[in-house]
């Protein structure tokens, strides 16, 4: 497996997470409500025995969690090593013939958000594009399928073919843009009124 730093799967869920809701969409064919059994705006606490906390890499109001196998693996001493032995998604899952290096489950204010799964290499890339559009139909645009419920994102590189693919609920997401737009409401009035208190 090749190793991936907290850091890009960090950027990987920033960017999927402020990505833009522009479209009109009416649905895609076998549109998920969630991912792997959990639907979009499960509270953390129903899955929380399944879930490990990647807390360095928190953002947002956001939380980041691999799920595991067994909860009393994973150790704080010996974290990484556990992850590489235990965790599902490390070189244990597939998505098609895909093989995915790791699946993150991130949840914002608690709720089940967005989940984002990585692959490596030519032939991942091929069969994880062949099974979301077998399973999801042809996209919207290259390679995206707008729902109601849910968006979904293929982006891969073209100089290793590493892909990283999005899924996030349409409603949370909305959601978070109005909370961020109203810190950002709040952020402005704080400073006019500090300009207007020292002009």
């Amino acid at each position: 497996m090749k190793e991936r730093p907290r850091g890009f799967i960090l950027c990987c869920c920033l960017y999927f997470s402020n990505a833009v809701i522009c479209n009109t969409a009416s649905g895609f064919e076998n549109e998920p409500d969630g991912f792997r059994s959990i639907k979009w705006g499960t509270d953390i606490s129903l899955n929380q025995q399944e879930m490990y906390h990647l807390t360095d890499i928190d953002d947002e109001g956001m939380k980041h969690y691999v799920r595991i196998k067994s909860k009393e693996l994973i150790t704080e001493k010996d974290k990484e090593e556990a992850m590489k032995k235990y965790v599902v998604g490390i070189n244990q899952e597939t998505v098609g013939e895909a093989k995915v290096d790791y699946i993150v489950y991130s949840y914002y204010k608690n709720k089940f958000y967005m989940v984002i799964l990585n692959t490596h290499g030519k032939s991942n890339r091929e069969s994880l594009i062949r099974t979301f559009v077998t399973l999801f139909g042809a996209p919207n645009i290259p390679y995206e399928w707008w729902g109601d419920e849910t968006n979904i994102k293929i982006e891969c590189s073209p100089a290793t073919a590493d892909c990283i693919a999005g899924f996030y609920s349409v409603k949370i997401k909305r959601q978070k843009n109005i909370d961020k737009a109203d810190v950002t409401k709040k952020e402005l009035e704080e400073t006019k009124k500090k300009l207007i208190k020292n002009f």
